[in-house]
């Protein structure tokens, strides 16, 4: 497909090229990278229940043998979906239960009830291996499922016009029937990596350009400003507050964005918010060093509800004997709920996370993490925080991945419908850190903002206008 071409991309996977193939996670990518079309292939499972799932043998792409049709959902559901997921020399996606990291196939329900009628479905019943009767089986359940729900937005697709007819004679016109080889390239694009795709089709457009050149932080961009969890951390830990004589964060510009957080005991963060906002569909990338992936160490690059005065909170650099007047929780990485962030955590490798709603009496208490993924030990590469609604994708490049590698999507319908950029890095207090703390340096460089242009948005309400219609 050319860059000029109109065509509507389906996601065949999901974005299966950057997350593990037909699960939630990569389906909801696709949708936030701007797929409106899914194709997934859709078995059922020994006890009948509808799941999303590519090949006959569970062992392609899960720790677990077997046919999807030989195995009970109860069985399949405790396999890890990422097994053998890679897309450079680590496997990013592979199950590690110390850092809570899993990933699951999905029942086809389970994603209607997530993603809605925001996409169309693409529905492959059953695989080639598996007999006529069965595949067939398989689409009068789909049927089924669609119809109990009220729902109108699948095409049911088989490999050739044969199949296409006798399926057609069954289910008696009440769903429509394609046979693949018959999508019409010129108008849908089936694709794997619907990331590249935009990309290579020109469907993003630059709406901000950052790489803090010189030495000193322009205020009508962005405001600098610490924070600090000695008041929260005082009734859990019983840290003496403000026990250091200097800060221990700051925030400044040198070629590049700085974020350095010094040795102390107790909890400190430093960063920059916004003074611009961004729209409900973006794209956000920022290059990083990380230099120090100790225990209690973190980094951002995340969204909040608020912007910051810089009268009162621009205070660049380390302050002498802070208080409380030179401090905003909008410069803590977990403050200022409600929150999305992409984090470069401990050395843990990455994630993303949420904070819904402004309630709680400790920040981590209302924190939602997704699982860590990829390489505790890289220090450099490039995040990216995705939005497209109320739904944000996460992915990374590091030193083991050139290519985008996709730590998940979650939904977060706190977020007003534009909202702050903020970049950060803390340490805290935690068992089995280090008494001082290690110190840490982030620095940020080569931060890009990006949205579907106003054409694109276009072309995408009326293509589903004529789908519906």
């Amino acid at each position: 497909m050319n860059s000029t071409s109109a065509a509507v991309v389906i996601a065949d996977g999901g974005n299966s090229a950057h997350l593990p193939d037909h699960t939630l996670e990569s389906c909801m990518a696709a949708y936030t990278a701007g797929a409106d079309n899914l194709l997934l292939t859709v078995q059922s499972t020994s006890d009948d229940v509808l799941i999303l799932y590519r090949y006959l043998s569970l062992a392609e792409q899960t720790n677990i043998e077997g046919s999807v049709a030989s195995l009970d959902w109860n069985r399949i559901a405790q396999a890890d979906a990422g097994a053998t997921f890679s897309i450079g020399i680590d496997v990013p996606w592979e199950e590690k239960t110390s850092l809570h990291r899993f990933i699951r196939l999905v029942t086809l329900e389970d994603l209607l009830l997530r993603l809605e009628d925001n996409v169309k479905y693409w529905l492959q019943p059953g695989i080639p291996e598996q007999s006529t009767e069965e595949r067939y089986a398989i689409a009068q359940s789909i049927k089924k499922l669609f119809e109990d729900y009220g729902r109108r937005e699948a095409v049911l697709v088989m490999e050739n016009i044969d199949q296409k007819v006798k399926l057609q004679s069954m289910l008696k016109g009440s769903m429509e029937i394609i046979a693949k080889k018959d999508i019409d390239e010129t108008k849908f694009y089936i694709d794997t990596d619907v990331t590249t795709s935009r990309e290579k089709n020109n469907e993003l457009v630059t709406s901000f350009k950052e790489d803090w050149h010189g030495k000193n932080i322009n205020t009508h961009r962005w405001v600098a400003g610490i924070s600090s969890g000695h008041h929260i951390m005082l009734p859990m830990l019983g840290l003496e507050e403000y026990t250091e004589e200097e800060f221990c964060a700051s925030a400044y510009v040198e070629n590049g964005l700085h974020i350095d957080v010094v040795k102390g005991s107790t909890y400190a963060s430093a960063g920059v918010v916004s003074q611009f906002s961004l729209d409900n569909e973006f794209v956000v990338d920022v290059d990083f060093t990380y230099d120090n992936p100790a225990t209690a160490n973190m980094m951002v690059l995340a969204v909040i509800n608020q912007d910051v005065w810089p009268s009162y909170y621009h205070h660049p650099g380390v302050q002498k004997n802070p208080s409380a007047f030179y401090q905003n929780n909008a410069f803590d990485t977990h403050g200022a709920a409600p929150f999305v962030s992409m984090e470069r955590e401990e050395n843990d490798g990455f994630r993303i996370m949420k904070y819904t709603s402004t309630g709680g009496a400790y920040e981590w208490y209302g924190n939602w993490y997704l699982g860590d993924v990829g390489n505790g030990n890289a220090t450099r590469g490039r995040l990216r925080l995705e939005r497209r609604g109320r739904f944000f994708s996460g992915y990374y490049q590091d030193e083991n991945n050139s290519d985008w590698v996709g730590v998940g999507t979650l939904e977060n319908a706190s977020m007003n419908e534009r909202v702050n950029l903020r970049l950060g890095a803390k340490h805290y207090p935690k068992h089995g850190a280090p008494d001082p703390l290690e110190r840490l340096h982030v620095h940020f460089t080569n931060l890009l903002v990006r949205r579907p242009s106003s054409k694109i948005r276009q072309q995408r309400l009326q293509s589903l206008w004529n789908q519906y219609k």
